[in-house]
C-alpha cells in the first residue's frame, strides 16, 4: 500500500512514518513525503506522519485505513487435447485431456478440482493436475475451486467447456499397385473356378450321377475356388469392404434362385436337374456364410 502526505509551510529536514502495526520508518528530507508498506495481515490500522523542521519544530498527522487481504483467484482453465499413441487406439480409447488452472494474487493453499463426469479431485491438489481420462467421448465443463490460505479469503472458481473426442485406429493403408492386381486375380480365378464347378455339378446331376470323373473335376474346381475366394477376402477384403459385403449378399440371393429354380425343374419332372440346383444352392449358401466369418474377422462385417 502507498501512503503519500501533503506538507505546508518550511522545508522539514526529515519524516517519520509509524503504520500502525508495530512498524515505523524515517525518511530523509531529500526524498519526497511518501512511502509504500506492506502489511502482513488485515485490518484496520493507524498511521501516522510527522515532520520534523530545523529547531526541533514538528507535526504529526494521522489517518485510519482498513486493508483488505490480497485473495487469490481462479481467472480461467487452459485445456490441452493430447494425441491418441499409435497402436493403442480401440473403441474405448479417449483423447487424453490435460488441464491448468489461471490465477491471479497469491497466498493459494490448493486446488480442488471437478471434471464433469463424475470424477473430482479434492483439495489440496495442483494447478494442473495429471492428464484425466475420460470414460467416454462428449462435452464436458471442467470447473477449478480455487483455496487461499487466508481463512477470510472466499474459494473462487472457473469453468470450462470441452469436447473429448474418441481415439481411432487409422484405416489400413490401400494395397499398392502390385497388390491391387493381385486382389483383381484372386477374385477373378475364384469366381471362374467357382462358375465352372457349378456348372459341372449340375451337368453331373442332369446326366443321372453316373459321370464320377465330372463330379470329381468340379468338386476340385469348387473347393480351389472357394479357397481362393476366402483367401482373398482376408488379404484384400478389408481395403474394399464394399465389394467384399456385395458378393456375401451374390451369394446369398444365388442360393435362394436356386431353390426357386430347384422346384421349377421338379415340377417340370427333370428331378435330377433340381436336385442338382439345391446341391449347388447349398454351396452358394456355405460359400456367403465363409465369407460372413471372412468379412467379420477383417472387421468389414460387425
Amino acid at each position: 500500500m502507498q501512503v503519500d502526505a501533503i506538507l505546508a509551510g518550511p522545508a522539514a529536514t526529515s519524516y517519520t512514518w509509524t503504520f500502525g502495526d508495530g512498524t515505523s520508518e524515517t525518511r530523509p528530507a531529500s526524498s519526497l513525503p511518501a512511502t509504500t508498506h506492506t502489511y502482513t495481515a488485515p485490518g484496520t490500522y493507524t498511521v501516522t506522519f510527522t515532520a520534523s523542521g530545523p529547531g526541533g519544530c514538528s507535526v504529526t498527522d494521522k489517518k485510519e485505513l482498513t486493508v483488505d487481504a490480497c485473495c487469490p483467484e481462479a481467472t480461467a482453465i487452459t485445456v490441452t487435447l493430447g494425441t491418441c499413441i499409435p497402436g493403442t487406439a480401440g473403441s474405448t480409447d479417449m483423447q487424453p485431456v490435460t488441464l491448468a488452472a489461471q490465477t491471479r494474487g497469491s497466498g493459494i493453499a490448493g486446488y480442488s478440482w471437478d471434471f464433469g463426469d463424475g470424477t473430482t479431485l479434492p483439495p489440496p491438489s495442483q494447478a494442473s493436475p495429471p492428464p484425466h481420462d475420460y470414460s467416454a467421448p462428449g462435452t464436458y465443463t471442467a470447473t477449478v475451486t480455487v483455496i487461499a490460505t487466508d481463512p477470510t479469503c472466499p474459494p473462487t472458481m472457473a469453468s470450462t467447456t470441452l469436447t473429448v473426442a474418441a481415439c481411432t485406429t487409422p484405416p489400413p493403408p490401400p494395397p499398392t499397385m502390385g497388390g491391387g492386381c493381385l486382389c483383381v486375380l484372386l477374385l477373378v480365378l475364384a469366381m471362374s473356378l467357382i462358375a465352372l464347378s457349378s456348372a459341372g455339378i449340375f451337368a453331373w446331376a442332369c446326366g443321372g450321377f453316373l459321370n464320377v470323373i465330372l463330379l470329381s473335376a468340379a468338386s476340385t474346381m469348387f473347393l480351389l475356388g472357394l479357397f481362393l475366394l476366402i483367401l482373398w477376402a482376408f488379404l484384400c477384403g478389408r481395403f474394399i469392404c464394399p465389394a467384399l459385403v456385395l458378393l456375401v449378399n451374390v451369394f446369398a440371393s444365388l442360393a435362394a434362385a436356386l431353390g426357386v429354380l430347384a422346384l421349377v425343374l421338379f415340377l417340370l419332372g427333370l428331378v435330377t436337374c433340381a436336385i442338382g440346383a439345391l446341391i449347388i444352392g447349398g454351396l452358394f449358401a456355405a460359400i456367403s456364410i465363409a465369407l460372413i466369418g471372412a468379412g467379420k474377422s477383417v472387421g468389414c462385417i460387425p
